[in-house]
């Protein structure tokens, strides 16, 4: 029922009463609404709930002015999972990430996330919510690092939603992994087998495979990725002093498509140590790359290494159709020259720090969590060799 004119007037008294920092209660006549109003100290910015009920809207004063003085947000963010989601992918993810980990985290988000929990609120998402999501995953028979990933994207949502000050807690720190069998340990590369293909590669028929090879030789002598690999630029490279300013990659969109990032992966650049032979594939290629220039009607002056016909960057999808075609017994991927690289580099004894700073890793955490299995088939040396020196 419509308030009197004198009602009205006792309301605009309460509102007077509760400003100065305790928060504003008001009736609004035009929609016959209770309005709860606090200024949160946290962002400066003034909060509005509303309600049809005089005493809940007390209600919803004291538990704004309970969470401000505990150090909350007054309220958290309304918005739907997916209307974050997607404003996130959009403003504050790019800030402290390189394009292609925003480009990973919204693959994943709107692969696996918004289908399920895209509709609810995040001030109502659960831990127990995110497990149930995780187990769906899970069901679909996505290996243990593809769950550990939408869980890590997830995470980085909600956790720069909680440093905006616009949810009280993240929940997906408290939900657990689910539990999940162990699958047979990927095969990766020998140097038997990476030699034989380095060898197939610089004797096989065809431009294009030719050119492929040259690019497995300097996945193979760097470690690099392929897609840092497909971005450098000849003034990138150095081979007189046989250096390579390694300083962006190429990334994939949501449809595959490929772009070339302003940056690497990890945001910072480094400098790799070209080998002897490398230097010597890389002239082969600036002479290719000269006649492949002189042939082309519409050439792109954009200094890739690794061109297409025209002169722009190669999208990494056909490189690897490229390479099914021209070596099909390889039966590995480009990352895995990465892999055999790393290997390679325990093996002959450098230490977690010096292959981190190598192939690219901000946290020389990455390199012991991806590549721990090298590291643990080394302990019963190890432990030989402190048997050895102790009985020495």
């Amino acid at each position: 029922m419509p308030l009197t004119r004198q009602e009205c007037k006792e309301n605009m008294s309460t509102r007077n009463k509760n400003a100065n920092g305790q928060g504003t209660i008001f009736f609004r006549e035009r929609d016959q609404r209770w309005v709860v109003q606090v200024t949160d100290p946290l962002t400066g910015k003034r909060v509005t709930r509303t309600s049809r009920v005089q005493k809940e809207s007390k209600q919803i004063l004291r538990e704004m002015l309970n969470r401000i003085d505990a150090g909350k947000p007054a309220v958290d963010v309304t918005k739907t999972v997916e209307q974050f989601t997607e404003a996130w992918l959009k403003g504050q993810a790019g800030k402290r990430r390189a394009p292609t980990t925003v480009n990973e985290y919204g693959g994943r988000l709107r692969r696996y996330v918004t289908p399920v929990i895209g509709h609810k609120r995040m001030d109502r998402i659960t831990p127990n919510d995110v497990e149930d999501l995780l187990d769906l995953v899970v069901a679909q028979g996505l290996s243990k690092g593809t769950v550990k990933a939408v869980k890590n994207a997830l995470s980085a949502m909600f956790s720069d939603a909680k440093k905006a000050r616009l949810i009280a807690k993240n929940p997906v720190q408290d939900a657990e992994m689910p539990f999940m069998q162990s699958k047979a340990p990927k095969e990766y590369p020998t140097t038997q087998e990476v030699q034989e293909l380095l060898k197939l590669a610089a004797s096989v028929e065809g431009d294009q495979a030719r050119e492929l090879g040259r690019i497995l030789l300097m996945c193979a002598h760097t470690g690099a990725r392929i897609g840092e690999i497909l971005a450098t630029k000849w003034k990138d490279v150095d081979l007189v002093k046989q250096r390579w300013n390694l300083v962006s990659t190429i990334t994939r969109d949501d449809e595959g498509r490929g772009e070339l990032g302003s940056r690497t992966k990890t945001g910072e650049a480094r400098q790799v140590q070209l080998t002897p032979p490398l230097v010597e594939a890389l002239k082969i290629q600036r002479d290719y790359v000269a006649y492949v220039k002189s042939m082309s009607g519409n050439w792109g002056e954009e200094d890739f290494v690794f061109p297409t016909s025209i002169g722009t960057f190669k999208n990494i999808n056909n490189v690897y159709k490229i390479l099914r075609t021209s070596f099909p017994d390889w039966a590995h991927t480009f990352h895995d020259l990465r892999h055999w690289f790393v290997s390679t580099g325990f093996q002959s004894g450098a230490s977690a720090v010096q292959i981190a700073r190598l192939v690219g890793h901000k946290d020389v955490r990455t390199t012991t969590d991806i590549y721990g299995h090298i590291l643990d088939e080394g302990k019963d040396q190890i432990v030989t060799a402190v048997q050895q020196a102790l009985e020495n």
